[in-house]
């Protein structure tokens, strides 16, 4: 599939991330060193925040299909307030690099970025993956400054999230009883 061919020569199909593609989508996320950030926070979404994220108006993940298998995703969020869209990650497998895929899913997603409202868009690509920057400048985006990558993580425990809500609203209650 590599040199611009696709196998028998079809053209990917790209469409919205779907359920059935998150077990697909998270495999090929845990092969991607490009998207590793090297600190120990988790290094990809969790299933759940996928399929929520995949729903939201504020998402737009998408995938290509060649002969039926994912070749690749692409995930990006649109904020309405800043009209700005942040393009997160995008995904190649290894068998379907250099065929286009990359471009036709940042393509796309620009498209439904701009149908919603956005008026810039932007991401992070590490200085040594070539490959995503050739892309990103063939689609006019602009080189900008470098900078170190910082993060700070709370926990996304939804059940450590639950205990500290009924903490609250116990303390808010014994509060307004006194």
């Amino acid at each position: 599939m590599k040199s611009g061919s696709i196998s028998d020569g079809r053209a990917p199909v790209c469409r919205s991330m779907e359920q059935r593609d998150l077990d697909g989508v998270m495999l090929l996320a845990a092969s991607a060193t490009e998207i590793q950030t090297g600190t120990s926070s988790p290094q990809f979404w969790d299933k759940e925040a996928l399929a929520k994220w995949a729903t939201s108006e504020l998402g737009v993940l998408l995938v290509c299909e060649v002969d039926g298998r994912l070749g690749g995703f692409i995930i990006a969020a649109y904020n309405p307030i800043s009209r700005d869209g942040y393009i997160h990650c995008i995904v190649v497998s290894s068998q379907c690099r250099r065929s286009g895929i990359g471009e036709t899913l940042l393509a796309r997603a620009e498209k439904e970025l701009i149908s919603r409202g956005c008026n810039h868009m932007f991401g992070l690509v590490k200085p040594k993956n070539e490959a995503s920057i050739r892309l990103l400048e063939k689609r006019s985006f602009s080189r900008g400054q470098q900078f170190v990558y910082w993060e700070k993580s709370e926990s996304r425990d939804r059940d450590e999230a639950k205990d500290v809500r009924s903490r609250k609203a116990r303390n808010t209650k014994e509060a307004s009883s006194k």
